[in-house]
């Protein structure tokens, strides 16, 4: 099953953008599956610039469920997770805590967009509680919680110590704050980070809880 599959079916008929013209049996250019298409040009214009996703790029048919999915205006403009039967538009916090604790469906894609532009159609499709995530253009691999929770702990940890999101993305700090946090913690947190860096780290260092979260305790992993 290709994510648009998932999206398409999880959507009401009051949420579908109807189809242009009548459809004929085909392969879809898209997912390589053969279904009822129409013509691939009606989806796809000359602006579109992710040729290298086609399945079967020589067909000249595009699937209906590709059709409703990529009109879905939130499939691009939202973060979201889809599953066999219902399309969500979560929030950070929300998010974090698949991440951290699973997503309980058998058959599930998800997107984490920071830019509200690019389509999130390429997610992969997961069977299982952890997964791989689409974060903006990178597949971002979760399902090694171990891994995932440990370091999302140690994380939080070192912001509460005063190393933030910012500079936990760079690992870079100026004399200045690197002596209002303290040489000791700055030191311990690259020992810890620089390790670790790399996909998973951007993922996990966007998933940082905010300050209000913080004075609530709400970032402790597990919790």
């Amino acid at each position: 099953m290709h994510t648009v599959d998932l999206i398409a079916n999880a959507l009401g008929e009051d949420e579908r953008t109807p189809l242009p013209c009548a459809t004929e049996g085909g392969t879809c250019c898209l997912t390589g599956n053969v279904c009822e298409c129409i013509p691939r040009k009606k989806l796809f214009g000359k602006s579109f610039t992710q040729g290298n996703v086609f399945s079967c790029p020589g067909s000249n048919f595009v699937g209906v469920n590709a059709w409703y999915a990529l009109k879905y205006k939130w499939q691009r403009m939202s973060l979201w997770l889809v599953d066999e039967k219902t399309f969500v538009r979560p929030d950070r916090a929300q998010v974090r805590e698949w991440v951290l604790h699973g997503v309980d469906a058998d058959t599930w894609a998800a997107f984490v967009t920071t830019s509200y532009k690019k389509h999130g159609f390429q997610a992969p499709v997961n069977c299982g509680r952890y997964g791989l995530w689409l974060f903006d253009e990178l597949t971002i691999d979760c399902r090694d919680n171990t891994w995932i929770t440990e370091t999302f702990t140690g994380m939080c940890e070192f912001q509460k110590r005063g190393v933030s999101r910012p500079l936990m993305e760079s690992l870079t700090a100026s004399p200045y704050v690197i002596a209002k946090i303290g040489l000791k913690t700055w030191d311990e947190f690259l020992a810890f980070a620089k390790p670790l860096t790399g996909r998973r780290w951007k993922f996990l260092c966007y998933l940082l809880p905010s300050k209000k979260e913080i004075e609530n305790e709400g970032c402790v992993a597990g919790s």
